[in-house]
């Protein structure tokens, strides 16, 4: 009577019956799948474990191998620090998964306790872990490249230090970015003109004329800044050769022209005529304010020579510029630094045409005539006229003569 209940209630249920726990023991092929399932999980989990391990032995290498007197031990010390603690997080996931306690006979976390007994930080469990629990675990996530995170790491460390101005301290994890990233991809990588450029900078600062030289021979990405910074460098150390050289070979780079005027100027603000002369005579957008400010220095200076030279020069660019419109303050200029070398020939030439021009431009009633008026007159009394130079007098005021002439 019990039986025909039972097969009645097996009848009814046919799903229950499916699922008691004797079929799938009975049947071979269930068993089998469940076994095949547990042995994939559990070799995924072994090949975690031996590459958690492989991170824990590299990281105690790198470690030991680094000493207090590398310029940059302190650096390594913290990034190393912060890759064993990624390396015992990853143990103390792994581990539960796999449902053992182990400890690495090699782990520095492994501590005795009074007893005798071993300690780990790592929580103890055992194989009961259900197989629906461990295969809902995500095991096909791409594995972590710890080479490119060791990588990334020395480049932001790297660019700290350069933002610090610790140039050699830089350099040297610079160096050890471009190394590795060459062994892992190769000749091409995303940060590789960065490296290069960084480098190069770091070598301006250090006076290591010969490397940059030879790290700007091949195009990149960041090379106009680099260019920059070596001109710079090299006038401030006093290598103007250098300086020039560079400038007269590269002369398509951004920012050129105004670091060919910012070293113009500053050798002005340095009374530095000479040296700035020789940046003032280079081609670059801007030019005629910087001879300009090299004219006003030598004629400040009663370097009336230079001061010619310097203004028909830029008379020159003036006059090429608006050809229609001549610098009349240029001409007076030279006519005025002629003056002061006593050659009066070309000084009373250089004076005629300004005068004519004044005539044209602003008329006979204006105090710029008045004053080209007044340097007629120093010329005519300086190579004996005093008829001429009484003459060019009675054109100005009254009351402005005394004051104007001397």
């Amino acid at each position: 009577m019990a039986q025909a209940i039972d097969q009645a209630d097996a009848n009814d249920n046919p799903i229950q019956a499916q699922q008691d726990p004797s079929d799938a023991i009975e049947n071979p092929s269930i068993a089998n799948g469940i076994q095949a399932d547990a042995a994939e999980i559990s070799k995924n989990l072994e090949t975690l474990n031996d590459l958690v391990k492989q991170l824990m032995h590299f990281v105690r290498s790198q470690r030991n191998q680094s000493t207090a007197h590398e310029p940059n031990s302190e650096n390594n010390n913290r990034v190393m620090t912060n890759m064993e603690k990624c390396a015992t997080s990853a143990k103390s996931i792994i581990f539960p998964m796999d449902g053992v306690d182990v400890t690495d006979p090699d782990d520095e976390s492994v501590e005795q306790n009074q007893n005798g007994r071993t300690w780990s930080p790592i929580t103890s469990h055992t194989y009961g872990t259900s197989i629906p629990d461990r295969s809902s675990l995500q095991l096909d996530e791409p594995p972590i490249d710890i080479e490119l995170q060791i990588i990334q790491c020395l480049r932001e460390t790297a660019d700290v230090l350069l933002r610090d101005n610790r140039y050699a301290e830089a350099k040297a994890l610079f160096m050890r970015v471009q190394i590795r990233s060459e062994a892992k991809f190769g000749n091409q990588y995303e940060w590789k003109d960065d490296t290069i450029k960084s480098i190069a900078l770091i070598n301006c600062r250090l006076h290591k004329w010969s490397e940059v030289e030879e790290g700007i021979s091949m195009p990149f990405q960041g090379r106009d800044e680099v260019l920059q910074c070596l001109t710079l460098e090299y006038s401030i150390e006093g290598k103007l050769d250098e300086a020039v050289n560079v400038l007269q070979r590269e002369e398509m780079f951004e920012g050129r022209d105004g670091t060919v005027r910012r070293i113009t100027e500053d050798f002005c603000r340095q009374k530095k005529w000479e040296e700035a002369v020789r940046f003032a005579q280079l081609k670059f957008i801007g030019r005629e304010g910087s001879l300009e400010v090299v004219a006003a220095g030598f004629q400040q200076n009663g370097k009336w020579e230079q001061a010619t030279m310097i203004l028909r020069e830029l008379l020159e660019l003036q006059m090429a510029r608006n050809p229609d419109r001549p610098p009349v303050e240029t001409i007076h200029a030279i006519a005025n630094a002629y003056l002061h070398q006593k050659d009066f020939m070309n000084a009373a030439e250089w004076c005629k045409d300004t005068v004519q021009r004044r005539i044209t431009s602003v008329g006979t009633r204006h105090i710029l005539f008045y004053h080209t008026i007044n340097l007629r007159a120093q010329i005519a009394r300086q190579r004996g006229d005093s008829e001429d130079a009484d003459s060019s007098r009675r054109l100005i005021p009254e009351e402005m003569r005394n004051g104007m002439l001397s």
